[in-house]
């Protein structure tokens, strides 16, 4: 039976639970779209409020994966650092129209979030394969 110290089982924990919890970049990825698509299409100011709330924590959580064109970059290359500045502008622009969300102008809120679609297709291009 392997021993581990008081001290370093809660680390162990910490560990293991944030592997599990920590989405895929292609599932971070795949929840953008969908709430993309749901808050483009809804009428509801809470869904479209809640869907802009998932969107944000998958573009900060894509942050900590790397896409399959950077493997075995260095995280201080340019390109990593250019991946993840286009990551921030996926988060300032979900915050943009989520303030529209929260003042009921939905179509403001719309028209802030159809520019995340411009801003996902220029990074696609750059870092998808």
């Amino acid at each position: 039976m392997i021993q581990v110290s008081k001290k370093l089982l809660p680390l162990l924990l910490i560990a293991v639970t944030t592997q599990i919890n920590a989405a895929t970049l292609r599932e971070n990825m795949s929840i953008l779209s969908s709430s993309l698509s749901t808050v483009m299409n809804s009428n509801d100011v809470g869904k479209i409020h809640h869907e802009l709330l998932q969107m944000r924590t998958a573009a900060e959580d894509a942050k900590k994966n790397t896409p399959p064109s950077l493997i075995g970059q260095s995280p201080n290359s340019v390109q990593f650092k250019d991946f993840r500045s286009g990551l921030d502008l996926l988060v300032t622009q979900i915050d943009k129209a989520d303030v529209f969300a929260k003042k009921n102008q939905l179509e403001r809120a719309r028209s802030e979030a159809a520019k995340l679609g411009d801003i996902a297709q220029k990074y696609h291009r750059l870092y998808k394969r």
